[in-house]
């Protein structure tokens, strides 16, 4: 039995002390008593002392106290996961000595929970979405940001009369999911994946009413649990309604960028909604931009900070030199930047090829941002005019004093995946905001990369920006791939903490699957010093077993790593890898043959794994060695998909219901079904064994995502190969 006391009226405490008393009732082998208060003044953010049957935790205010409560806790044997809580294998007898203070490595450690993927958050049941918060303190992390995507910004919002109802949920179509789909009994929907909260509702301002609401009571939920809690919005980008009225709106002629563009493209096919690109410098894009802001303020008057962050790999497109050296030269003497910073021959170096073949789809390439043969002048005047435009957004006169007055804290965040950009940017950004600014940066996909070029960011740190770091514990490239970043967040905390930075938060999607991601950002950002991921393997997988753990871990990351730099978005979500990542001259084989074989020999060392442990530690390697195994399946599978599909694009065959064809003959359609069926029995593979393991909604979300995204596509290009093989064999004499 465990005894808490405690000051009863301290809200962030007694949230944890109820949480910990619900799931501790049997852990503790008589009575053991633990004292918890706050202590103004104390020199560190913790001091814990324990031994035998007591255990005194003091911290310098309530979230402290509470994060020094699970650390003791932790120490006594328990592991806290987002999917749950892993109990002492034994009995606890006894707290083991302690004696220490402590102080959090970073300030500000947490979680950006991007709400638009089938999989994220936006589409769990309210349950399991506080599940989710509650987890957060029991790993020592402080800090929640709802990131509110185009055209999923939910909450109450109208500009001159017109209301903002161009919203949608996740990243799937209400197209009804095939009751013949495998795994289709696990997915908790009657008729299309969507939160089942809200499945019934049709009505726009409805659904937006429900979500907006939920959300609240989220956050709500977040501050009781003594979170800082930030909402961001990207407040470049329009939904279709408003685009509509710009022009009317508008005194002056209103720039709208009607242009194919690549970076709309992605933003459109991830929002489900046409997205007005319109000039950030126009007044009333301005003033729509500051009204959003003070919206959320009403709609969220229990948050701690607003972002305003830029479109992801945003870019300002111009058709002159000329035109971007002007904007540029604007915005030098607007802020009285040193000319010398200005590097135009700099920005004029064409981009070339990748020499590594990682980059042989354009519309897959890890920095679409700047393809090869363009320049940076587009990226870079594109990031700076951002920062212009949300610095003096908050500054603006009414919502600058609002903010003031809730204590609300301004953050700039750029979301720009180039380091090439990055390199280029961070001096002129350094110099254009005033020194303790907020300024966070997400400067690629993954957190292996992210650590590797944050040198360049240096000129922030010197300016005494107050910086922070976005990075990931799951990549959206690679969702249909086990993924493992263990050793890679560790190196982008520490290098994160060297430089100087004191915020650092992590981009997540689906909780089952990413524990060990997640246990390395809490703990290396709570404890640089003192963390091992030995600790964590050994209390998951038992002592004797934490060799082997580490080893499958290292193969997994290895997998991990190689499939982001080599095989870009290969198991990115919906329809993108059979009908647009695959495009010619689609991925190099070699390419998926060592990403395949790198799976392969991380799921054997799971399974090894598995034979070394009992009980959790069991069913999670044979969950990992699962996962790994079909990961190697989707990367066979891409391979066989590019097999029967590029020849079709020769020919004027694809996309499938393309008119004018010259069909390929017999014997190659022959071939090309052949190649076809058994990528979409390596897919069905996939199928089987990710539903075997589905249970909460995030999997459900991936299980759907992969039926609609990648299953009922591939099925119809094999049907369509024995349609038109039959069809062409008739001809044959």
């Amino acid at each position: 039995m465990l005894k808490i006391l405690y000051d009863k009226a301290d809200g962030a405490i007694a949230f944890a002390v109820r949480d910990i008393l619900s799931f501790s009732r049997r852990d503790f082998d008589g009575e053991h008593t633990v004292s918890v208060k706050v202590t103004e003044g104390l020199p560190a953010d913790i001091r814990v002392a324990a031994g035998g049957r007591s255990a005194a935790v003091e911290g310098k205010d309530s979230a402290s106290a509470v994060f020094g409560l699970y650390d003791l806790l932790s120490k006594s044997g328990y592991l806290f996961e987002f999917s749950g809580i892993v109990h002492p294998r034994k009995k606890i007898c006894g707290f083991p000595e302690l004696s220490y203070t402590h102080t959090a490595g970073m300030r500000e450690r947490g979680i950006r929970m991007h709400l638009n993927f089938v999989q994220d958050q936006s589409c769990f049941t309210e349950q399991e979405f506080a599940d989710f918060i509650r987890s957060m303190p029991r790993q020592k992390m402080n800090f929640l940001l709802f990131h509110m995507y185009n055209c999923q910004e939910f909450f109450p919002f109208a500009y001159r009369g017109v209301k903002h109802l161009d919203l949608a949920i996740g990243n799937l179509e209400k197209k009804p999911l095939s009751d013949t789909m495998i795994g289709r009994k696990k997915i908790k929907v009657k008729k299309y994946w969507y939160p089942r909260e809200f499945e019934g509702i049709e009505d726009n301002e409805q659904l937006m009413l429900a979500v907006y609401g939920r959300y609240r009571r989220m956050m709500s939920l977040a501050k009781q649990a003594g979170l800082e809690v930030a909402v961001s919005f990207e407040p470049e980008t329009l939904g279709e309604t408003f685009g509509k009225h710009l022009r009317e709106w508008s005194e002056n002629s209103v720039q709208i960028n009607e242009k194919y563009s690549l970076t709309n493209d992605w933003q459109e096919g991830w929002s489900g909604k046409k997205l007005v690109d319109a000039d950030i410098r126009n007044p009333v894009v301005f003033d729509i931009a500051v009204e959003r802001c003070r919206a959320i303020l009403d709609a969220y008057p229990m948050i701690d900070q607003l972002h305003l962050i830029s479109k992801e790999g945003g870019s300002y497109k111009r058709d002159t030199e000329e035109e971007y050296i002007a904007e540029l030269e604007r915005i030098f003497r607007k802020f009285e930047i040193d000319g010398s910073l200005l590097d135009l021959d700099s920005l004029r170096e064409t981009v070339q090829d990748d020499e590594d073949g990682s980059a042989a789809n354009p519309r897959s390439a890890q920095y679409w941002t700047v393809l090869p043969g363009e320049n940076h002048f587009a990226t870079v005047c594109g990031v700076l005019r951002f920062v212009e435009y949300a610095y003096d957004v908050f500054r603006a006169a009414p919502l600058a004093a609002r903010m003031e007055e809730m204590h609300v804290k301004p953050v700039i965040t750029v979301y720009t995946p180039n380091p090439a950009t990055i390199g280029r940017i961070t001096p002129i950004v350094a110099a254009m905001l005033p020194e303790g600014m907020a300024f966070h940066l997400l400067a690629d996909y993954g957190a292996a990369d992210i650590a590797d070029k944050m040198d360049l960011w240096q000129p922030l740190f010197d300016k005494k920006l107050d910086v922070g770091v976005i990075s990931w514990l799951e990549f959206d490239g690679c969702m249909m791939l086990q993924q493992g970043w263990t050793d890679s967040i560790e190196k982008n905390v520490r290098k994160a903490r060297e430089m100087g930075a004191q915020t650092i938060y992590f981009n997540h999607w689906r909780v089952r699957g990413n524990e060990h991601n997640a246990d390395a950002a809490a703990e290396c950002a709570w404890d640089p010093e003192g963390y091992s991921k030995r600790n964590y393997f050994a209390k998951l997988y038992g002592t004797e077993a934490a060799a082997q753990a580490e080893r499958a871990y290292s193969l997994l990351e290895k997998a991990t790593v190689y499939s982001k730099r080599n095989n870009f978005n290969v198991g990115f979500t919906t329809d993108w890898v059979i009908n647009i990542c695959t495009d010619p001259p689609g991925y190099y084989w070699r390419c998926l043959l060592v990403s395949a074989k790198n799976y392969a020999a991380a799921a054997a060392a799971f399974e090894q794994l598995r034979g070394l442990c009992e009980g959790v530690g069991k069913v999670r390697a044979h969950y990992l060695a699962d996962m790994c195994r079909i990961s190697k399946e989707h990367l066979e599978a891409v391979s066989l998909l590019q097999d029967a599909k590029l020849p079709l694009v020769g020919y004027g065959c694809w996309p499938l219901d393309e008119k004018k064809r010259a069909m390929p003959p017999p014997q190659l359609l022959k071939r090309l079904k052949a190649s076809a069926e058994k990528g979409l029995g390596k897919e069905y593979t996939y199928m089987k064994v990710l539903a075997k393991w589905v249970r909460t909604c995030d999997q459900q979300g991936q299980l759907a995502m992969h039926q609609q995204g990648l299953i009922e596509p591939f099925e119809r290009l094999v049907q369509s190969l024995e349609k038109w093989y039959e069809q062409e064999s008739s001809y044959v004499l």
